[in-house]
């Protein structure tokens, strides 16, 4: 069993250890006799660093545990290593304090928003860019509650209250926030609610028809979202040529709706045209002007351009490069002869839909078909 110092001595971030046992699977894992790294569970993620032997290092990127032993994962630089080497230890500090602030801003908030609320919190994750927690409710959850649970967690992290962490027996850890929380709980939390910085509020959502989902910010991956959003800021302003953000977008949104309309009318007198010049070398056949032609256009297009060719021929049938095809009849051409169409369509695989004057969809080998409703009917 591995000793846990990440339990005994949080704050220690360095340590020596001896690998007892090594597995070689996607990434390399070592088993050491003690760790100084928190493993992933209950909703909070493992702690990263490194490990370093005599010549080798790994970037430990997962830690589980396993029945008692604790597990370091990762990708291995150099010679491989040896069991009974003593190795060196490095979490990465930053990241187990982030996860500290945000595990102990969501104990806050959740029992907050309990206390207060009546919303209890049945799950918790911390995320790569957020931390969610879930809470079963049926109706709809009261913003108004959230915004204030949000305040008095902000008021509660000001107040700088101590964040109490003790074993009940060997194997309940308790986590207490003084007359605010108490819970069993096995994650690495800061040591007083100062700590945990700021605590922002970012969606409230409906995960399903049962549960309503929390997500939130706070500490220090507050303030690099800050500053993330601060230069995101700056570079908008400065492509869009002025300090007044909101404006800018509202001219800006303006002149590409303008443009989607003008769009919109070339795309249709460019279609119309098309529709003309295509007319004009139709075949005359005993069941009226016909059209068959290959164009390398996209389906939407290409039912456009048929709706418009029906104006001026009584049967259409485009088709494009991918297989893609859409025929179209007018009003004056035979219903049976259009239904002998859909038979032989159906007998080579079509796949796709029809209506009274249009089928549309796909078919393997579609110049062939082409040729023997050429030879059949005109």
């Amino acid at each position: 069993m591995t000793e846990k110092i990440f339990y005994l001595d949080p704050e220690r971030y360095k340590d020596k250890g001896k690998i007892l046992e090594i597995k070689k699977k996607d990434l390399l894992g070592i088993l050491l006799d003690k760790s100084i790294f928190y493993p992933e569970g209950g909703g909070q993620p493992s702690d990263r660093g490194i490990i370093k032997g005599e010549n080798w290092e790994l970037l430990v990127l997962k830690v589980i545990e396993e029945k008692g032993n604790i597990w370091h994962f990762g990708e291995l630089k150099g010679d491989l290593p040896e069991i009974g080497e003593q190795v060196f230890m490095e979490l990465d500090i930053s990241l187990r304090k982030e996860y500290s602030q945000e595990h102990s801003a969501q104990h806050l908030f959740s029992a907050i928003i309990e206390r207060d609320y009546k919303y209890e919190t049945t799950g918790f994750q911390i995320l790569p860019e957020y931390t969610k927690i879930e809470i079963p409710l049926s109706w709809d959850i009261n913003l108004s509650y959230i915004k204030s649970a949000e305040e008095k967690t902000n008021f509660y992290i000001r107040e700088g209250i101590p964040i109490n962490i003790y074993w009940k027996d060997d194997n309940k850890r308790i986590v207490e926030i003084p007359k605010i929380d108490k819970n069993p709980c096995g994650g690495i939390h800061v040591k007083n609610t100062k700590e945990i910085g700021v605590f922002k509020v970012l969606r409230v959502y409906r995960k399903n028809s049962q549960v309503w989902r929390i997500e939130f910010i706070s500490g220090d991956r507050l303030i690099r979202r800050l500053e993330k959003r601060e230069e995101e800021y700056e570079y908008t302003k400065q492509k869009l040529g002025d300090p007044d953000i909101l404006n800018a977008l509202d001219k800006l949104l303006n002149k590409l709706s303008l443009l989607e309309k003008e769009n919109k009318k070339l795309k249709e007198e460019i279609l119309d045209y098309q529709a003309q010049e295509i007319s004009k070398g139709s075949l005359e056949t005993l069941l009226g002007k016909v059209v068959i032609k290959k164009l390398d256009l996209d389906m939407n297009t290409l039912r456009i351009l048929t709706l418009k060719m029906l104006e001026r021929v009584t049967l259409s049938f485009f088709f494009n490069n991918s297989g893609e095809f859409i025929l179209g009849r007018g009003k004056e051409f035979p219903r049976e002869t259009w239904d002998k169409f859909i038979n032989i369509l159906e007998s080579r695989n079509f796949k796709g839909g029809r209506g009274e004057y249009l089928i549309q969809g796909r078919l393997d080998n579609i110049e062939d078909i082409t040729e023997v409703l050429f030879q059949e009917f005109f």
